[in-house]
């Protein structure tokens, strides 16, 4: 798959999370999402929007606003997020996984908010306690994301699994 037809795939399957998909149309969606959205259109799109407006401020003698390049971002990534995650889900199911894979970093998050709100609560933790925790947390996360990387990058599954037909037929 090539990377045009790829962005086209993960557009058409916006938020199709059955069946599975190829290492390559995964890899060119990532690909497209992490280099050229965000690093590339958004700050280009942002600056031309953020420079129109300090036109007409400019002329009508209103205070400047730096948050409309933040803005556009984050509705760039909204945009696009739903089709990321679609599209790795569908990676795991190419490798017969499921797709609650992508769910293990609840787990974590839980975990920090459960710390964050007893210490809200003033509950007396010790702070060498509470630093092994966030570590091991930590750690947990960084494994957990080299076990995904080596997920996304491994050959799907010959022919038919329990999640459908190859993607690649």
């Amino acid at each position: 798959m090539t990377f045009v037809e790829s962005i086209k795939t993960c557009f058409k399957k916006y938020a199709t999370f059955s069946g599975r998909a190829s290492r390559s149309e995964f890899l060119w969606w990532s690909l497209f999402w992490f280099v050229f959205l965000l690093n590339i259109l958004a700050p280009f799109l942002s600056s031309i929007v953020y420079g129109i407006i300090e036109l007409s401020n400019a002329s009508h003698n209103l205070p400047t606003n730096n948050g409309y390049r933040a803005i556009l971002l984050n509705i760039s990534i909204l945009i696009t997020l739903l089709p990321l995650i679609s599209v790795s889900i569908r990676r795991l199911h190419d490798i017969n996984h499921s797709g609650w894979w992508l769910a293990v970093p609840l787990c974590a998050f839980f975990s920090y908010s459960i710390e964050l709100w007893l210490d809200n609560l003033r509950i007396n933790i010790d702070i060498h306690a509470q630093t092994v925790f966030i570590t091991i947390i930590t750690l947990f996360v960084i494994l957990y994301l080299i076990i995904l990387l080596i997920f996304f990058c491994k050959k799907g599954t010959n022919g038919n699994n329990r999640f459908g037909k190859d993607s690649l037929q």
